[in-house]
Parts: structure tokens; C-alpha cells; sequence
């Protein structure tokens, strides 16, 4: 039901070519009605729509008539053999004069058999402003026709060297003007617009040959087969085709446009809302307010210049109804969005995950699931970013997006239904991690008593700060105060110095840190003894404060389980005089103060004998009051 069969050219010959001379109604009548009774019957062609006399008013465009008594009569003539031949289905566009205007359509007004067919009055327009469609819907306001739309059959701004076949060179302002027409006939109420031409093509008309009107350029005229590239008003066009979709209805645009020329739809069915217009100026802002409209909650903006084609950036917000868009200069525009109450369409990213991570250059498999309740599934579009990536109209959507370079990405797949209604799905955030290109030693600082260790780690991360997936080796250096081997354990010697420089190296990539040995440690004689880091929450995750008597250096005196003094026989647990209802898991333990001496230890008490459980280290038994003490660590951990 897409298709509209259009008869142009002069007749043959022996009917009077170029015009059909009175008398010879019947027999043009014959052969229109021949020809689409063959392609439904024979053929089997599906089609209900035909334009039977192409620009009757001008000379070889179609077979020119007399006046418009001889144009009623051929299809009065015309309906009663399709009719009496199994083709009374088939409805009438026309008048399609090159002139435009209201000419023809009284006398076949004055028809009941013409106006049974009549579908949609056409004219055709190549002037701005609207010029072709001018007054022509008022005109069947005022009849008995009101049901019966206005279709431009062929708009265009005129193109001399297009039309000679001289090749087409036409500027931006050309290009532009294709969609500033469109917009001045939707205007004058204009429900349908057909643009010539669809594709450059071969003009038998006065053996012109090609012609070059056509949205697609043909890339050569002797290749076979022949290729076509879309020219700039196959972009500009789509401004509007693309959003005010069959349909959709005009509604009142009211206030100050300035230099602006816009339209508003809506579609009651989908619930999309268009506002779409040209700014032949300067950069402006448009506010508007929906009145009377569904409570749209934003709008994309897409926008085509002679620079870029249908450009999408980010979605105008809409607040209590209003909304304030920044239109570029010299552009045609489109605001658009839905009614949430109608949008039936969802879809997700499934495949990859949130939070993926990938080594440069990476080829990363993207898929998506779609759901609507009305409608069926048309398209989904891929896009990093605004960035779109790619399309599918074809399940399962999916696509593999391939050579992704170093950084941070944030994946969307936009999914539009047969309705139109259309969605975003939640963006997924996935890290291309690229080469090595920075390292980072850790701790920055550490201190470490004679004979003591202390681990070292070293992180290889990308330009952009992110730690590789795969580390690569690291060499191990120190500049004194012992040595460090191949895994970054550092083991100092017997004298105290520092601090000593501790570096890792990747060929021309290197990171430092300091340690110093130290003989006391005894940083901070009234504060804290032992500092203990809990895993649990972020509350327990800081330092414990110490009971007294942890730090007054007794290394005999056991220190009480429970603040009171006595032996906890409660099952609670103690670490440092800092008391829990449950037993504790520990990250570590920072020995910061106040007992150790050489050849001695700190003392530690817990009243479970389990206590090498929650620390690793070397422990000796002291009693069997299961006191325990730490001392200092000399080898890696165990695994686990």
C-alpha cells in the first residue's frame, strides 16, 4: 500500500502525442486502465493508489489536455473501466499540475463517478513559501470534500543544471531548501510530500538522458551495476520524514519563532511528539512550553548542517512542561520524544557486563534484548556514547565492535518498534585498558627495625590510570639498608640508616619508594600500641585504641582481657583493650609502639587459645593462659 503507480510522458503517436486531442478519451481511458488491470491480474502487483495523468497542464510531462473538462471526462472514463474490470479498488491522485493551485479540482468536484475515486488532490510545487500548495487546502475546507487530503506529488527546490543533465552542483543553501520547502507545505496543511527526485536516473522525457534531482547521486553513469551516495538533502529530508511519521497530526505552534520556521506534530497512536524546523541564522536558543500534550519527560535533538548529517547530541530535559533547546546555526533541526504512558518498547545491554574490562586493542561483543507490547521490533542501534556504532533490524541484536581502543566507555542500545515508540537502555560501563604506561610502588614509606621485612608490591597501570589485566615483570632494586628480592620482599640488615630507596623497573618505566630501619619503634609512647584493622564495616576499619598497659614497655605483666582488669569469661574477644561481641577477622596488624627491645617481644592476650588464627606470625607459647606472643615477622605469609 506504499506504492503509487504515476503515468508521465506524452501518448503514442496515433492518440495525438503530447496532446490528447477531444474525442480520444476513451481510448487514453483503455489503455491506463489495461495497463493496471495486467500488472494486478497478471502480474500480481499490489498497489491501490494511481496518479493516471502526470502535469496534464504541461507540455510532454504527461499527456497534456485541452482544459479541465477533457481531464474530468478521462477519469470519469477511466473509474467505470476499472470498475467493470475487478479493479474497483483502485483510487485517484490528482490533479498533479505543474501550476499547483485549486485548478481542475471544481469540475471534478462536480463528478460523483471522479470524486468515488479521488483519494488525495496532488499538486506539485518547485517555488518557496509554499508556493503550489498556497490556499489549495483551504479551498477543500470550504467543499464537500473536507475528507479528502492534500499530497505535494513533486516538491523540489528547482534545479536548472539537475534538470538538463548537466550534473548537479548545488550548495548547501540548495540542500537546505529541499526540507524549508517541505516544512512551507506541511504549513499550508499539505498531509504527504514526495520529493523529485528519489535517485538520479536516465530521463527519456525529451531525451534529456540522466538527470540528477535524485536524494541518491549515482555514483557512475557507465558502471553496472550502479552505485548511489546520498546527497545532503537525503539528510536534511530526514529531519522530518524521519520523526513525523504516517500519522501524525499538526497541532498549534503559538509565540515568536524569530528567524526560526518550524512544525509541530503529534502521533496519538505512538505518542511521539516532533517539533521540527530550519535556523538559516545564527546559533540560537528556542524555550517552548507543552500545552495540552502528554507529560513528555525529554527530547532528542538531532540536527543536520553542511557539516554534519542527523546529528544526535544529548536529550533536551523537560521541567513542569518547558524546555529550553540551543539550535546551531544554519541547520535543519528536530526535537522529538514520547509519551511515557505509551512508550511499550524496553531494552537492555546483555552481554558485555557492567564494569567489563579489557586489554587494547579489543574486539568486544556487544548484544542487546528487546521487548514491546505493541508493535513488532524494527531496529536497535549501538552507540558509545553519542557515538553510534552500529544497526540491526535483524534478532538477536547484536553486533562485535572491533579494534576498541585505550579508555573508559559507556555502552547504549537505543530500540525503536514498527510504531515508532522507541528506548534506551541503561548505560554499561566497560574499560578498554591499553598498554603499560606508569608504575606505582607501594607503601610509599615504610619502616622496618634490624633484621626486620617489609613487602613491597608494585602496580603497572595505562596512560589513563587504570592497573593493567595481565602484569608484566617487574626488576627490583634498593640502593642500602638490605635487600630485596625478585618478588619484592624487602629484608633489612643490622644496622639502622635510611631511608633507602627501593625501586621497581619495566624497561624505560620506573617507580620509587623509601624504607628505613629503625631500632625502636616506638612512635608514640602515650598513644596507641597496636593498631588493629578490622574487615567487617567501614566503622570497625580504623584504628582501635589500646587499653593502659599496653604501652608502658612491661614485657611481663600480662595485659587484662576486659577492661576491668579481670579474665574475661564472657566469650567476648580483645584485641589491644578494645572489646567485641563476636570473634574478628583482621587485615593486618601495624606494630607502631612501646615493647620491643631486642631479643624480646610484644605480648598479646586473647582468651581463646586460637588466636594464631586471626594474625600470621611466629608464635610462642608463654603459659597456659594462652597468652601469645607476636613476634617480628621475618617470612611472606603462607598461602591463604
Amino acid at each position: 500500500n506504499g506504492v503509487m503507480l504515476n503515468f508521465q510522458g506524452p501518448g503514442p503517436q496515433w492518440m495525438g502525442g503530447a496532446t490528447l486531442p477531444p474525442g480520444y478519451e476513451a481510448e487514453w481511458a483503455e489503455m491506463i486502465a489495461s495497463l493496471l488491470i495486467y500488472a494486478r491480474n497478471t502480474r500480481h502487483l499490489q498497489f491501490s493508489l494511481v496518479g493516471p495523468d502526470n502535469e496534464p497542464d504541461n507540455i510532454n510531462q504527461g499527456v497534456d489536455v485541452v482544459n479541465a473538462a477533457q481531464y474530468v471526462t478521462m477519469l470519469h472514463l477511466l473509474a467505470q473501466k476499472l470498475d467493470t474490470n475487478g479493479s474497483s479498488d483502485l483510487r485517484f491522485v490528482g490533479p498533479d499540475r505543474a501550476g499547483g493551485g485549486t485548478n481542475f479540482m471544481p469540475e471534478m468536484m462536480n463528478d460523483p463517478v471522479v470524486m468515488g475515486k479521488m483519494a488525495h488532490f496532488g499538486v506539485h510545487g518547485y517555488s518557496g513559501s509554499g508556493t503550489g500548495s498556497t490556499g489549495v487546502r483551504a479551498f477543500i475546507n470550504q467543499s464537500g470534500f473536507q475528507d479528502r487530503t492534500l499530497w505535494m506529488t513533486e516538491f523540489n527546490v528547482w534545479c536548472p543544471s539537475c534538470e538538463s543533465g548537466d550534473g548537479n552542483t548545488n550548495d548547501w543553501s540548495y540542500f537546505r531548501g529541499t526540507a524549508e520547502y517541505l516544512l512551507g507545505h506541511l504549513a499550508n496543511g499539505a498531509s504527504a510530500g514526495m520529493v523529485w527526485d528519489g535517485y538520479d536516473s536516465f530521463y527519456t522525457l525529451r531525451n534529456l538522458g540522466w538527470t540528477y534531482w535524485g536524494l541518491f547521486a549515482v555514483d557512475d553513469t557507465n558502471a553496472v551495476p550502479k552505485t548511489y551516495t546520498p546527497r545532503k538533502n537525503f539528510y536534511t529530508l530526514a529531519q522530518i520524514a524521519r520523526f513525523v511519521r504516517p500519522g501524525a497530526q499538526q497541532i498549534g505552534l503559538s509565540g515568536s519563532l524569530g528567524s526560526l520556521m518550524a512544525q509541530a506534530f503529534y502521533h496519538k497512536v505512538s505518542g511521539q511528539l516532533t517539533l521540527t524546523g530550519v535556523n538559516p541564522g545564527n546559533a540560537t536558543t528556542l524555550s517552548g512550553t507543552l500545552a495540552s500534550l502528554p507529560a513528555v519527560g525529554s527530547l532528542e535533538f538531532y540536527c543536520t548542517s553542511s557539516s554534519t548529517n542527523l546529528y544526535h547530541s544529548a536529550p533536551v530535559m523537560i521541567t513542569n512542561g518547558a524546555f529550553t533547546a540551543s539550535i546551531p546555526a544554519d541547520c535543519v533541526f528536530t526535537l522529538t520524544g514520547f509519551d511515557p504512558g505509551k512508550t511499550a518498547v524496553s531494552v537492555a545491554i546483555t552481554n558485555p557486563v557492567d564494569g567489563a574490562r579489557f586489554a587494547a586493542p579489543a574486539t568486544i561483543s556487544i548484544s542487546a534484548s528487546v521487548s514491546t507490547s505493541a508493535g513488532s521490533h524494527s531496529t536497535v542501534a549501538f552507540f558509545n556514547g553519542a557515538t553510534k556504532l552500529a544497526g540491526t533490524n535483524v534478532p538477536p541484536y547484536s553486533m562485535i565492535w572491533s579494534n576498541v581502543g585505550p579508555g573508559d566507555h559507556v555502552l547504549t542500545a537505543r530500540a525503536t518498534n514498527s510504531l515508532g515508540n522507541s528506548a534506551v537502555s541503561a548505560g554499561v560501563h566497560v574499560v578498554v585498558v591499553g598498554p603499560l604506561a606508569q608504575i606505582e610502588v607501594l607503601p610509599t614509606n615504610a619502616m622496618v627495625i634490624p633484621y626486620g621485612a617489609q613487602q613491597f608490591t608494585v602496580i603497572g597501570k595505562d596512560a589513563q590510570g587504570n592497573p593493567l589485566l595481565s602484569q608484566p615483570a617487574f626488576g627490583w632494586s634498593v640502593n642500602g639498608g638490605g635487600t630485596i628480592n625478585s618478588n619484592g620482599w624487602f629484608t633489612a640488615g643490622g644496622s639502622v640508616g635510611g631511608p633507602f630507596t627501593i625501586s621497581a623497573t619495566n624497561g624505560s618505566l620506573s617507580d620509587t619508594a623509601s624504607v628505613s630501619v629503625v631500632t625502636n619503634l616506638n612512635l608514640a609512647p602515650n598513644g596507641t600500641g597496636y593498631t588493629w584493622y578490622n574487615l567487617g564495616t567501614s566503622s570497625n576499619n580504623t584504628p582501635q585504641v589500646a587499653t593502659p598497659g599496653v604501652n608502658d614497655g612491661d614485657l611481663v605483666t600480662d595485659v587484662p582481657l576486659t577492661p576491668d582488669g579481670a579474665w574475661d569469661t564472657h566469650g567476648a574477644y580483645e584485641a589491644a583493650g578494645v572489646i567485641w561481641s563476636a570473634p574478628q577477622t583482621f587485615s593486618k596488624v601495624v606494630y607502631r609502639n612501646g615493647s620491643y627491645t631486642p631479643g624480646e617481644d610484644g605480648v598479646f592476650a586473647a582468651n581463646s587459645c586460637n588466636f594464631h588464627r586471626m594474625v600470621w606470625c611466629g608464635l610462642m607459647p608463654e603459659r597456659n593462659g594462652c597468652s601469645r606472643r607476636l613476634t617480628p615477622i621475618t617470612r611472606p605469609p603462607p598461602p591463604g
